[in-house]
């Protein structure tokens, strides 16, 4: 069934919910753009049938920023009630229990490469050009772009792609980590509904607690990570699942996971 927020529309199928940005002509993210996007998430975590998300756009552009126009005027404290905003219908995708896969399927500037950024997995269609070309409007990466990129790929290559604020292609976007496949474009959504299916297969409190654990790697020291490593696999050793996990290994059958 499908439901509507306005912009985004989502459809959960099989466990995987399908989240479509849809406002012509470039899915840019407006103010209430972004808070239907929160609305979609919160209803999400609400269901105990998704285990991974699929992020894309309609037409030719996953998101191409945000909504230039909304800036004219505004002063330096509400672009930073903004940037909060941004960070924490960010950080809801980011924190989201399941997976998040994004399909860039063309233009992902700005937010929206942050919000490709706060997925797990990014796929990319060959037609998709990616950047950050907040420097050029005479701000930043508010929406956690800045902090996420530096984290995710080579400092340099980060650094480089803020100061010139250049777009780049989905294979110079492969190069420096940035995206984990790129694919013809009539290939996208098959390709990144293949992933979902690998991903749903495994037990959901695993692949929590693996998420949980490797997001907080990244600004963590090596003991305290393996220190929650070893609370999570406590965790996820304790779930009905693990249980029926081993017996179908043993028993030569495929596991029924229950996400208890």
């Amino acid at each position: 069934m499908m439901v509507s927020y306005g912009s985004i529309s989502c459809e959960v199928e099989n466990f995987i919910a399908t989240v479509t940005i849809d406002r012509a002509p470039v899915n840019a993210l407006n103010d209430k753009l972004m808070d239907e996007l929160s609305t979609c998430f919160v209803d999400l975590s609400e269901r105990n049938d998704v285990r991974c998300v699929i992020i894309t756009g309609a037409g030719r552009s996953f998101v191409a920023g945000a909504d230039i126009s909304e800036f004219v005027g505004i002063s330096g404290k509400t672009f930073q009630r903004l940037s909060l905003k941004g960070h924490q219908i960010f950080n809801q995708i980011e924190s989201f229990p399941a997976p998040a896969i994004a399909a860039i399927n063309g233009f992902a500037l700005g937010a929206g490469l942050e919000l490709a950024l706060s997925c797990d997995i990014r796929i990319a269609s060959e037609k998709a050009k990616l950047g950050l070309p907040e420097a050029s409007l005479g701000i930043i990466p508010g929406y956690g772009g800045t902090a996420r990129l530096a984290k995710m790929i080579n400092i340099g290559q980060a650094k480089y792609m803020i100061y010139t604020s250049e777009h780049i292609d989905a294979h110079r976007a492969y190069e420096i980590g940035l995206v984990q496949e790129v694919v013809p474009p009539e290939e996208l959504l098959p390709r990144v509904r293949a992933i979902a299916e690998k991903i749903i297969v495994n037990a959901p409190i695993a692949i929590q607690e693996a998420k949980n654990v490797i997001n907080t790697a990244r600004g963590a020291s090596m003991a305290e990570t393996l220190a929650l490593e070893n609370e999570a696999e406590r965790r996820a050793a304790s779930s009905e699942d693990k249980e029926e996990g081993v017996a179908a290994f043993l028993e030569k059958r495929s596991p029924q996971f229950h996400n208890k």
